[in-house]
């Protein structure tokens, strides 16, 4: 496949660097903006999920979302989801 380099190279991306995303996530349990017993490692496994599905599926496509208009839709889920 001529795109398994490029796709290879996002998955990567995606699954490393979620070092500052989630100390950002423990400062706002800390500030009572997040529920202290919200699993940050599962949110992460969640959000990596959900952006892997949008590469790999033609979900935002087929949702009629551009590939920003449903990040935005996860994060606001995924947020609301965890936060107080």
């Amino acid at each position: 496949d001529k795109y398994l380099h490029l796709y290879d190279l996002v998955r990567r991306q995606i699954e490393s660097n979620w070092e500052e995303a989630i100390d950002l996530l423990e400062e706002g349990k800390k500030a009572g903006l997040i529920k202290k017993d919200a699993n940050l490692e599962i949110f992460r496994m969640m959000m990596e999920a959900s952006l892997m599905t949008f590469f790999e599926k033609d979900t935002l496509r087929s949702a009629g979302l551009n590939y920003t208009e449903g990040l935005d839709e996860v994060v606001k889920i995924l947020l609301e989801g965890i936060s107080v």
